[in-house]
């Protein structure tokens, strides 16, 4: 890895990575505060003023009962899959095809550096950054958890929960990653990998309106983040998890090796 290159990284996407971390806190901090194991019956009927297809869309229709069950379900049945999707997409044409569009790939290719040591880089880089938005959103839901409603949250099983979703969204980068590396130009990358992403996200989002959409599911890999799965027991997530963390790192191994052959002009 190229230290100097991963610090120009972070320098340059900081305020990207606190923002989405800042983001997924704001989230998390209402989720856990709108919490009352006293009051779910309120929470219930206020859901039932929306219509039933936005609900399970949404994946609100099983944000009932106890502390893990209402998080998990209040912000990975849509919004811990929509903001790193986006965060991905944004951070992932930067790291590759930006630069050999702008001409920054030419400098860095012309330094002592091999090719698969700068874009391992990149991708050690956006790992490191995913895993920082979703694991700092992990320990304030944790801490607030256990300070307000003590030994209530099932620590083990939540964490579970986030390693296959991180997963998840590490293979989802790597398409994103490939893209990057396939296409010369950041604006038919960014397309692209969009494109992509984007549905998978909707396809996940219309397989759970009804019964006749459901087949849709098997055309998205964030099916692989199935809450009420994982949570019957913290072990059911496990070979979901390694099956995924593999998925991935083929993914960003393939992508190197492109890079590493493919023709740049310098």
């Amino acid at each position: 890895m190229i230290k100097s290159l991963f610090l120009f990284n972070l320098r340059e996407n900081k305020i990207l990575i606190i923002a989405f971390s800042l983001i997924g806190t704001l989230y998390a901090t209402v989720s856990i505060g709108m919490y009352d194991p006293s009051s779910a019956e309120a929470l219930e009927a206020m859901l039932d003023l929306l219509p039933e297809a936005m609900i399970r869309m949404m994946g609100f229709d099983q944000i009932g009962g106890d502390i893990t069950h209402y998080v998990s379900n209040y912000l990975y049945g849509f919004i811990m899959l929509l903001f790193p999707v986006i965060f991905s997409i944004m951070l992932g044409t930067k790291l590759v095809s930006k630069y050999v569009d702008q001409g920054s790939m030419t400098y860095l290719l012309t330094m002592p550096y091999t090719r698969r040591k700068i874009v391992i880089t990149q991708a050690v880089f956006f790992a490191l950054s995913l895993f920082v938005i979703i694991f700092f959103n992990v320990l304030v839901i944790i801490v607030m958890s256990e300070s307000m409603f003590p030994g209530s949250l099932d620590i083990w099983k939540f964490i579970m929960l986030n390693l296959v979703t991180y997963a998840v969204h590490l293979a989802l980068f790597g398409l994103t990653f490939l893209c990057s590396v396939l296409f010369s130009d950041s604006s038919k990358s960014l397309g692209v990998s969009g494109g992509i992403l984007i549905s998978f996200f909707i396809l996940n989002m219309l397989s759970s309106i009804s019964e006749q959409t459901e087949f849709l599911k098997y055309f998205t890999p964030f099916t692989l983040i199935d809450i009420e799965h994982i949570l019957a027991s913290g072990g059911n997530g496990v070979l979901g998890f390694i099956f995924t963390l593999i998925t991935a790192i083929a993914i960003f191994i393939v992508s190197i090796e492109i890079f590493h052959r493919k023709s740049i002009i310098i």
